[in-house]
C-alpha cells in the first residue's frame, strides 16, 4: 500500500486556520489598519466522539454549537505554536463544510517525551458546525 493511498484512508479532515503574518494593510471597507493573514491547513483525522464531563468546580463547558469531534493531526503531525488552541479554522470534514472551533486539549506528557507525538500526531478535539 503505498504513502499516499494510506494517507486517503487515515485523514479524512483538513483544517485551515488563517494566522496573522505581521503586515499591517488598510481595510478597503473601513479604512481601518488590519492585520494581513497567511492560511495554515492542518490535515487530520477527525471522528464523533460524546461531548466530555465536565467538572463545574473545575473547568466550565464550552458551550459551542456543533458536533463534538476528536482526532489527531496527520500533516503536520505537530500543530505550529501560531495556531492558538481555541482558534476557529475553515473545515472540511467527510467532504461537509464549516467551522471547526478548536477547544484545549492535554496531550499526554508520556507521549511528547517519548516521541510518540511526532509519530501519532497531536490531538485534536473542538466542535464542527456545518454550514
Amino acid at each position: 500500500m503505498s504513502i499516499s493511498l494510506l494517507d486517503g484512508l487515515l485523514n479524512n479532515a483538513s483544517l485551515t486556520f488563517q494566522i496573522g503574518s505581521g503586515t499591517i494593510t488598510t481595510d478597503l471597507e473601513t479604512g481601518n489598519p488590519i492585520e494581513s493573514t497567511i492560511p495554515i491547513t492542518i490535515s487530520c483525522k477527525l471522528d464523533q466522539r460524546k461531548e466530555p464531563n465536565y467538572d463545574p468546580a473545575r473547568t466550565q463547558p464550552q458551550n459551542l454549537p456543533g458536533i463534538y469531534m476528536e482526532g489527531y493531526a496527520i500533516d503536520p503531525a505537530i500543530i505550529p505554536t501560531s495556531i492558538a488552541r481555541d482558534a476557529v479554522a475553515t473545515a472540511n470534514i467527510n467532504g461537509l463544510t464549516g467551522k471547526f472551533h478548536m477547544v484545549p486539549k492535554m496531550q499526554l506528557a508520556a507521549l511528547e517525551v517519548l516521541g510518540f507525538t511526532e509519530l501519532t500526531g497531536q490531538r485534536i478535539c473542538g466542535y464542527f458546525q456545518i454550514n
